[in-house]
């Protein structure tokens, strides 16, 4: 068994230079007794049992709680967290680009290429779906709807007002111009969230009228919309129905 300490070390020029790490085997009556069971000793040292009991390092306490499937709390590791974030996110972001690919194959009249588009879509939301469970991001109503609210709010204080200064500030106009649209439509978002809630607080379901979004801006509204969208100007016969 080595030891590490440290001890100060002259150089050539008999000088204190700085302290350096130097391996010195302790006297042998020092030394733990000899543990021929590799998988024992490897566990054994430093922390040795007096009374010669078996041996065993505690185990490393995981990071984060989560529901995997509803069936209870467990642990994860966080590099298998943020790995199953990562992940969660590349999957979300091909449903999305998938879907919108296979809107302009359509519009080119390859519908095949589209329907190809949209089945490669579904399997990714499949995928997307599986990591957020594991994560534990799918939880009740209630709370999903909290977490909603939290992440709207945080695009309308924080996240979209520094995206479109950097947008106004480097002169692009076209950046500026998506994320003027996506604030003005999550402050609305925010606003319906809450409302939901509220519901699902008092033990009923939300009631809502005809919701319409706008194909254009994204702004979305409950009732019949204007004759032009508030924020892009789009014409009302072009809003779709939910």
């Amino acid at each position: 068994m080595v030891h590490y300490f440290s001890i100060p070390v002259k150089h050539a020029n008999h000088r204190l230079h700085q302290e350096s790490f130097v391996a010195c085997r302790p006297p042998a009556a020092d030394r733990p007794p000899r543990i021929r069971n590799r998988a024992v000793r490897s566990l054994s040292w430093p922390l040795r049992n007096p009374i010669g009991e078996k041996n065993l390092r505690a185990k490393r306490p995981r990071n984060r709680p989560y529901n995997h499937g509803g069936e209870g709390e467990v642990q994860m590791h966080k590099m298998t967290e943020r790995n199953l974030n990562e992940a969660y996110a590349g999957e979300s972001m091909a449903w999305m680009k998938y879907n919108i690919w296979a809107d302009k194959a359509e519009a080119e009249g390859k519908k095949e290429v589209a329907r190809l588009f949209r089945a490669v879509s579904h399997a990714e939301k499949v995928h997307a779906t599986n990591h957020w469970k594991t994560l534990g991001q799918v939880q009740d109503t209630k709370t999903n709807l909290q977490h909603a609210i939290d992440g709207e709010n945080y695009e309308v204080d924080e996240m979209y007002p520094s995206f479109k200064w950097v947008a106004e500030h480097q002169g692009e106009k076209g950046a500026e111009r998506t994320t003027h649209w996506a604030l003005e439509t999550e402050k609305v978002h925010a606003l319906m969230y809450a409302k939901a809630k509220q519901a699902v607080e008092a033990g009923k379901d939300a009631s809502f009228g005809d919701i319409y979004v706008c194909p254009v801006c994204g702004y979305t509204m409950e009732g019949s919309p204007p004759d032009t969208c508030p924020i892009c100007n789009a014409k009302k016969a072009s809003f779709k129905r939910f």
